[in-house]
């Protein structure tokens, strides 16, 4: 008797075993659950990438921006230069004529993204807020071999602003600069151009400008 039930008991759990398997309702909610948030992890991996490489574009696109803002002015005079805002940060957009109007027609011209990362009316520009400012100085220095000659170092400073699509970061900057020459007592001398930057007299007249 006792061999014949330990016989059935033994079928009984090959049976179970043999027994096609399945899942509870709460094993089942589980492996949603775990799925969802796999999914939304790798959704916010993807989509962080993507707002890196759009930073990234728009950081290359400003960086377009400047080199063309200093090739214009790399076709000025240097004490024209000097003469737009003396020693004093001025600042202005692409998108609108505020500032130098020939610089903002000549930039977007060669490459209208500028004056759309400027513009407000648009989703990037009104993210991206592109702004530039310049701010020369200069030195005067009088050659102690040939009186009266002044040598002048014009100094043009230009830093672009703007702000990340992807993290909102206020006020990433991009800064270049450039030195200017002028030997020439017409363009340097104070005395004698409104927008010279010294009037020949020793030591040394340095006029800078900080941003």
């Amino acid at each position: 008797m006792k061999i014949r039930l330990e016989t059935q008991t033994n079928i009984l759990k090959a049976r179970r075993r043999l027994a096609p398997g399945g899942f509870t309702l709460i094993e089942l909610m589980m492996a949603m659950v775990l799925l969802v948030i796999s999914l939304l992890f790798t959704l916010d991996l993807v989509g962080d990438g993507m707002g890196k490489m759009y930073d990234m574009r728009v950081r290359s696109q400003v960086k377009e921006c400047a080199r063309l803002t200093m090739e214009y002015f790399s076709t000025l005079p240097p004490d024209v230069i000097f003469g737009m805002s003396k020693q004093t940060q001025q600042t202005g957009t692409y998108a609108t004529t505020t500032g130098d109007e020939n610089l903002v027609n000549f930039v977007v011209q060669s490459y209208p993204v500028c004056r759309t990362l400027s513009d407000p009316s648009n989703a990037v520009g009104a993210k991206v807020q592109l702004r530039y400012t310049i701010c020369p100085g200069c030195l005067a220095h009088e050659n102690p071999a040939w009186a009266g000659f002044i040598v002048c170092i014009y100094n043009l400073k230009l830093r672009l602003t703007f702000n990340s699509v992807m993290y909102g970061t206020q006020n990433q900057n991009i800064d270049y600069s450039a030195k200017l020459y002028a030997g020439q007592a017409g363009e340097c001398d104070s005395a004698v151009n409104p927008n010279g930057c010294g009037s020949g007299t020793m030591p040394d007249q340095i006029r800078p400008c900080n941003m």
